[in-house]
């Protein structure tokens, strides 16, 4: 199995990241992303940024590959073959569930195919037409700061406060007023719902909370409210909330998506939201559609032209356009999927490189 769980890895042409190390990394060890850029052993201060492990023995100040995602990791002995192992909060590898934090599964007594893997949980945006609000994060440790960047200059973004709490894999969604961010993750998974206005740089203010606390879901508005959908709950999720502008009420379950997932993407045509892509112990290529009307189950509306979560998507009001991920090569692909018709996505050429977890906004 090893041989052959190699060639499906390593020959599906996702390149290794190389690193400069700051400080020794031995075969077998883990490896996070220091804020400078460069690799560093995971330890307890760190286990949070971790990001693969060598692929050999890289001196301090030298240069040297990191598996990632689809990539084998080798160097440790007594694995259980068929185990999920996790990065424990002291750097080191466990059997012990982590969320967020999975590596893979143990194909050896000394290999893990890596099946996960993140640079910290990424912020979430929301734009009113001039400017976009970015949300949330990671850098050395989980932040609050929203920035504000506006269209009209390439002056550096602009501190506009802070959400209530830190959190990184939040969703969000706006009015053109003011930006709604909900759900997330700090340590454990959050369900506040914080409501961050354009036009002031005060704190955002807690407007209620979820159905259910979970990070990794999807969003979108239709101007008077948010659809959340899908995420990790402490398992995959198929539940749509819905949030009110209006109201700081807890969020209502608008329903359910076709199927759990998370690292999903979303786009809307203000009356309804396709929820693409994702991944449940397999990734996905569904296309669910949820009208904002009606709590009924989300629609399958048809498929993406291939299987991949960690995308983003966004939308013109007729159609929806998602971009990158991984399946587990990063992927370039961009999608075109028409809210007017289940037809399979339309192959619409490709990012300048492949990618998961980017961010995308539409002009519409």
């Amino acid at each position: 199995m090893p041989s052959d769980s190699k060639e499906i890895a390593e020959l599906t042409g996702a390149p290794k990241p190389e690193l400069t190390a700051d400080g020794a990394l031995a075969l077998g060890g883990r490896v996070s992303l220091t804020s400078t850029g460069k690799g560093k052993a995971a330890d307890s201060s760190n286990s949070e940024l971790w990001i693969g492990f060598p692929a050999a023995g890289i001196s301090s100040g030298a240069s040297g590959e990191i598996n990632v995602l689809g990539y084998i990791a080798s160097g440790f002995t007594g694995l259980t073959i068929n185990a999920t192992y996790y990065i424990a909060s002291d750097g080191t590898i466990s059997t012990t569930q982590r969320e967020n934090f999975e590596i893979g599964k143990a194909i050896s007594s000394t290999e893990i195919l890596v099946e996960e893997g993140l640079v910290g949980p990424g912020p979430d945006y929301g734009a009113s037409g001039t400017q976009v609000m970015f949300g949330g994060g990671y850098t050395t440790g989980i932040v609050n700061t929203v920035d504000m960047k506006q269209f009209s200059t390439t002056s550096i973004a602009v501190d506009h406060g802070d959400l209530s709490q830190a959190r990184g894999y939040p969703a969000a969604g706006s009015d053109g007023t003011q930006v709604m961010f909900g759900g997330g993750h700090n340590g454990s998974n959050v369900n506040t719902v914080d409501m961050k206005q354009f036009a002031t740089s005060a704190t955002a203010v807690d407007h209620g909370d979820l159905f259910q606390p979970k990070n990794n879901l999807a969003a979108s508005s239709d101007g008077n409210q948010v659809m959340f959908g899908g995420g990790f709950t402490g398992s995959y999720s198929n539940t749509v909330d819905m949030k009110q502008f209006a109201s700081t009420s807890i969020a209502v379950d608008h329903g359910d998506l076709s199927q759990a997932r998370y690292y999903l993407a979303a786009g809307s045509d203000g009356t309804q939201v396709m929820f693409g892509g994702g991944f449940t112990n397999a990734t996905v290529n569904t296309c669910d559609m949820k009208q904002f009307s009606s709590t009924s189950i989300a629609v399958d509306h048809g498929d993406l032209s291939q299987a991949r979560y960690a995308l983003k998507a966004g939308s013109d009001g007729n159609q929806v356009m998602f971009g990158g991920g991984t399946l587990p090569s990063y992927v370039n692909t961009c999608d075109m999927k028409q809210f007017s018709t289940s037809a399979i996505a339309v192959d619409h050429g490709d990012l300048s490189q492949a990618r998961y977890h980017p961010a995308a906004a539409s002009g519409n």
